[in-house]
């Protein structure tokens, strides 16, 4: 979670770089052994390189496309909106939480709207911000709807998740 791909952005550089080199894809695809297909769809954005693919087209087009996608591939960064409401959360300040939930709302609809970030990912992060406002209300019938978003969130990223069998999935570093 919180590493989106901009696929497009990524696919029009790599597109930029060949045709700077005036490379034909024809030719990258000689040189490297991908196919012309791949490379059409490297370039339109349709897929995700494989390492070993960027590996070669690093190596011909000299430029590191392998540190350039990670430049495309946190876009936004959601770690940073998530320390911050994990310190609200600490300190207990709903206010706080309410109105980072708000600004990461508005930070993230371009993205969304863009297909850079998943709308599933931002609504986890927001419903985890809504059991946590909950959870520090500390009442019973805040609990137990604190517990229900929290599966619910987990449920947009474990598929069939049950409270069951928790200790049996993986988590990844937000979840936890």
């Amino acid at each position: 979670m919180f590493y989106s791909y901009n696929s497009k952005q990524f696919a029009k550089e790599v597109k930029n770089i060949r045709l700077n080199l005036k490379y034909s894809q024809s030719y990258v695809s000689k040189i490297t052994k991908i196919s012309i297909d791949g490379l059409r769809k490297i370039e339109c954005g349709s897929v995700t390189p494989r390492f070993e693919t960027l590996v070669k087209l690093s190596e011909l087009y000299k430029v590191n496309l392998i540190e350039m996608m990670v430049l495309y591939s946190k876009i936004p960064n959601l770690v940073e909106a998530y320390n911050n409401i994990q310190f609200y959360i600490d300190t207990e300040n709903v206010k706080e939480i309410d109105i980072a939930v708000k600004d990461i709302k508005a930070s993230t609809q371009k993205y969304i709207d863009e297909g850079i970030i998943l709308l599933e990912e931002v609504m986890q992060f927001i419903n985890f911000c809504e059991a946590s406002k909950l959870y520090i209300k500390n009442s019973k019938k805040n609990l137990i709807k604190s517990k229900a978003l929290v599966i619910e969130a987990l449920k947009m990223t474990i598929k069939n998740f049950d409270m069951s069998v928790i200790i049996k999935n993986k988590y990844n570093y937000f979840e936890i």
